[in-house]
């Protein structure tokens, strides 16, 4: 949008833009939503069979207590890009 120069173009583009964020925003949501149901049937299932491990743990994922791991990424000397044990440089 930057480097259009009329303002008919300008509009135009923000006018798309503005359709594809709602398209994607409105996806999201959608998206949650399904995932959440489909842990909420997972739980009810779990509960009715007695697995109380796997319910407590379906509870705190959905309620967001549960942090995700981080994954390293790893430099081609096979090192951690944030902790390096041998001495590696980045890059």
């Amino acid at each position: 949008m930057e480097g259009a120069r009329s303002e008919r173009l300008k509009q135009r583009r923000r006018e798309e833009y503005d359709a594809k964020d709602k398209e994607v925003k409105r996806s999201a949501r959608e998206d949650k939503r399904n995932w959440i149901e489909k842990r909420a049937a997972a739980a009810e299932k779990a509960a009715e069979n007695g697995r109380n491990k796997e319910l407590y743990s379906i509870t705190k994922t959905i309620a967001g207590e549960r942090r995700r791991q981080e994954v390293g990424v790893k430099t081609n000397r096979e090192c951690l890009r944030k902790k390096c044990k041998r001495g590696c440089r980045d890059g």
